[in-house]
């Protein structure tokens, strides 16, 4: 049957037909496109977030570490106040809870790179742990006084003897157990500061100060009796009563230099975890954050992706529209000729 032989309602019918036909094909297309677009931009803002969390994660633990280094460099801080617990800390709850099981099932391929997050981000935490049962503050000044102390009261001991042995009814030495060098040390506030963060010596320290006192006031005792003339008196207390304070002294000396550079071995061993552990599984965490970001790049559609795939959609569509659109002309004019022409 000729085209010419179809009554025009028909034709009309046939010509919107075929423009509707087209224009539904490019309807179906742009909803297709458009629902891809709405897809992949969920899909990169879960990626985004998920990148950017992680980044945070990782920079939370950068500022986990320099608080445990303040710990051990800076006598402002007290006590250890970073998370210890590696269950705990934001990633931690992150790790072992619903972000990471999100994070999965958003992409599961970093299913195998969050798996090697566990034990250095355990040990991390862990070396805190270990920082803190070993360190105990300590100055070594104080060692270095404590030490010139016992060197200077040796001397000090030294010369009451020589005048003792010369007979001098004057003795050049300090005889104010508050005036020597010790004794305006041990007032100080440095020596107040190595009290209160020691208080397991407090008795060491109560008696040092009662036979520092005592050392001192023998040398009144002994000038006293050599300007009496009394010179082999001098010499008996110096031997009974003298070097005993002196004896004492010294040793109460010793035990706290002891036990300072005990504290000080104790830094040293800290220092040693920080920068053998604590600094080598940040540097672990660090690869291992750079990684699995790396690889959600590749995984999780990015805006550059993004973009690059909705300017496919868009110059698709337009395409198909400029297609459509003198598809439907070309038809309307050959219908519109057939049914003109044999008029």
């Amino acid at each position: 049957m000729n085209i010419g032989d179809i009554k025009i309602s028909k034709k009309l019918s046939l010509a919107f037909g075929v423009v509707t036909f087209v224009l539904a094909i490019v309807s179906i297309w742009s909803i297709w496109g458009i629902g891809g677009i709405v897809v992949d931009a969920k899909e990169m803002t879960n990626g985004n977030k998920l990148r950017g969390d992680l980044q945070e994660k990782y920079i939370q633990h950068l500022e986990w570490t320099e608080q445990l280094k303040k710990f051990l460099t800076d006598s402002d801080v007290k006590e250890l106040t970073v998370q210890t617990d590696d269950h705990q800390c934001a990633f931690g709850k992150w790790y072992y809870g619903q972000g990471r099981i999100n994070a999965e099932k958003i992409a599961p391929e970093l299913k195998q790179f969050f798996d090697k997050f566990e034990e250095p981000h355990k040990a991390l935490h862990n070396s805190a742990k270990k920082i803190e049962s070993v360190f105990v503050r300590a100055d070594r000044q104080i060692s270095e006084e404590l030490l010139k102390a016992k060197v200077a009261h040796l001397t000090w001991a030294q010369k009451l003897n020589t005048a003792i042995l010369n007979h001098e009814r004057t003795i050049n030495i300090q005889k104010d157990p508050t005036q020597c060098d010790f004794g305006k040390w041990i007032s100080s506030e440095d020596f107040k500061a190595f009290t209160a963060k020691n208080p397991d010596l407090n008795t060491i320290i109560h008696d040092l100060m009662l036979e520092h006192e005592n050392l001192h006031q023998s040398a009144i005792h002994i000038e006293n009796l050599l300007r009496n003339g009394n010179a082999s008196a001098a010499s008996r207390y110096f031997e009974t009563n003298t070097i005993k304070f002196e004896e004492s002294t010294l040793s109460k000396l010793d035990n706290l230099i002891v036990a300072n550079n005990a504290n000080l071995e104790g830094m040293l061993k800290a220092d040693n975890i920080f920068q053998n552990e604590t600094m080598v599984d940040l540097s672990k965490l660090k690869i291992l954050f750079s990684d699995v970001i790396n690889k959600s790049k590749e995984v999780i559609i990015t805006d550059d992706v993004m973009v690059s795939k909705a300017s496919t959609t868009k110059g698709a569509i337009i395409i198909l529209s400029i297609i459509a659109f003198f598809t439907a002309i070309l038809f309307a004019y050959i219908i519109t000729q057939r049914i003109v022409g044999p008029l």
